[in-house]
């Protein structure tokens, strides 16, 4: 189930971000299990901030931290989708799934 994950910019310039893996992701050639991860939430900000540049961050044990920009996120190899709720939100389908997916994981 390796997946890459990163930000899309001007349609064609992907970063890559992480790899999420069964047993957890890989970030900057490090591998962290779902237990490294101590939390994850909403970017702080106002909320016309937060319309504007929606994002989260990965708290990682180590005290890494992984930003995520919730409109250009998306899958290596995949432009950002967006449903009518995401596209309000300013949220891609892949960023509200992986946020959903990471706060199961942890329960937190």
């Amino acid at each position: 189930m390796n997946t890459i994950y990163g930000h899309r910019h001007l349609i064609w310039f992907f970063k890559e971000l992480f790899e999420m893996t069964d047993r957890g992701i890989k970030y900057k050639g490090k591998e962290y299990s779902w237990d490294d991860i101590q939390k994850i939430k909403r970017a702080p900000g106002s909320y016309a901030i937060n319309l504007c540049y929606p994002g989260a961050i990965i708290y990682l044990n180590d005290g890494k931290k992984i930003w995520l920009n919730g409109r250009v996120f998306t899958k290596a190899g995949e432009k950002p989708k967006f449903n009518i709720w995401s596209f309000l939100s300013g949220e891609s389908r892949e960023f509200i799934e992986l946020f959903e997916f990471i706060k199961q994981k942890r329960e937190i």
